[in-house]
């Protein structure tokens, strides 16, 4: 009797079991999660996942790859399809260098990496922006890798700069500014740099790296000028520098001119490979002074009169002098410029001769 009952009590609790479990169906969006039991250390399955609900309530973990695990809770009253749409995680964007992230098309940024960009149902366009690099676009969907790791392009900016200070630069002719510039190098350009007293040099920059050029300009050299005589001055192109010595910076070949009075005018070529000391002397012009004996005898050259002995006169070449003085025989000379002193000695007119033979003369007597 007491198995009749027994038996008649296990029927109808399957019965009840049976009547009270109502399917469940989990879906999820996207497909393909994995279900677990709700404590997470039991793999059921994958959705679409089916299950059955009792009188008790009854759980579940839904993880999925990239994104946030969902707990799911049935009871009895539950619907019997669950629809769980899944919350993708957010990826990771992490750049070289740091760079400010902004929505395409937006002027303002949505933050700076590494930042955590939040993953919607479509992907989504971004720009990277860093200064001196380009801008770098990416797109952040559920299928984006996380982390995202995004190398910018550095943009070919190179600062030029020179010493000394001062110094100009130019590209095709025109002054781009003083050193130091900052240039965008995205072909071959060359550059010329200038500075007064130093040799201009030229650069040809094909892009960066190196994104920092230093040129030194080299001084010209700067040469004395030394002369004789002591009261020479130097002149160049006509105008006057300074009496000797002189110094000059000479980045060129430079002609000069040295000058002084009673001298013969001297040129004198400088470079820059010239000497540091270039010495000139000066040739004396060769003035004579003509004197006679006695003084005052008219000086004649070429037929003109020079004036009265003493007096000076330039003799470069072989020069025939005439001397003369009433009452003295005209003397000439030839003068080479070779003696500064000429004296001349005149002689005098000597007198006429005295007759001393007189015929005696007759006297007629009359008759």
């Amino acid at each position: 009797m007491i198995k009749k009952y027994a038996s008649l009590f296990f029927m109808l609790s399957l019965v009840l079991a049976i009547c009270s479990c109502a399917p469940v169906t989990i879906n999820t969006v996207p497909a393909g999660a994995t279900v677990y039991s709700a404590d997470g250390k039991n793999q059921l399955g994958t959705t679409p996942f089916d299950t059955r609900v009792v009188v008790r309530e009854k759980g579940f973990s839904i993880r999925k790859d990239r994104y946030f695990e969902e707990a799911v809770k049935l009871d009895f009253a539950s619907a019997r399809t669950i629809d769980l749409k899944l919350r993708p995680v957010p990826v990771l964007v992490y750049s070289k260098p740091s760079a400010k992230i902004y929505q395409t098309g937006s002027e303002n940024p949505i933050g700076g990496t590494p930042m955590k960009v939040t993953v919607y149902d479509k992907e989504r366009n971004y720009t990277l922006k860093a200064a001196d690099y380009f801008d770098k676009d990416i797109t952040v969907g559920p299928e984006t890798a996380d982390p995202l790791v995004v190398e910018l392009t550095r943009r070919p900016f190179v600062t030029l700069s020179a010493v000394p200070a001062g110094v100009e630069i130019y590209e095709n002719g025109k002054l781009i500014g003083a050193a130091p510039v900052r240039e965008e190098i995205l072909t071959s350009r060359t550059f010329e740099l200038r500075k007064p007293g130093h040799f201009t040099k030229s650069i040809t920059l094909a892009g960066a790296p190196p994104y920092e050029v230093a040129v030194e300009l080299k001084p010209f050299p700067v040469i004395t000028v030394a002369a004789s005589p002591s009261d020479a001055q130097v002149y160049r192109a006509g105008g006057l520098i300074g009496k000797a010595p002189v110094k000059l910076s000479v980045g060129e070949k430079t002609v000069l001119e040295v000058r002084a009075d009673r001298c013969y005018t001297q040129n004198v070529t400088l470079t820059p490979e010239s000497s540091a000391k270039v010495n000139v002397v000066l040739k004396a012009m060769p003035y004579v002074m003509i004197n006679s004996a006695p003084a005052g005898a008219e000086v004649v050259i070429a037929g003109k009169s020079i004036g009265a002995a003493p007096v000076e006169q330039l003799i470069e070449k072989d020069t025939v002098v005439e001397l003369r003085k009433e009452g003295f025989i005209t003397k000439t000379a030839t003068l080479t410029g070779a003696d500064k002193q000429v004296t001349v000695t005149l002689e005098a007119v000597p007198p006429p001769p005295v007759q001393t033979d007189i015929a005696p003369v007759k006297v007629k007597k009359n008759k």
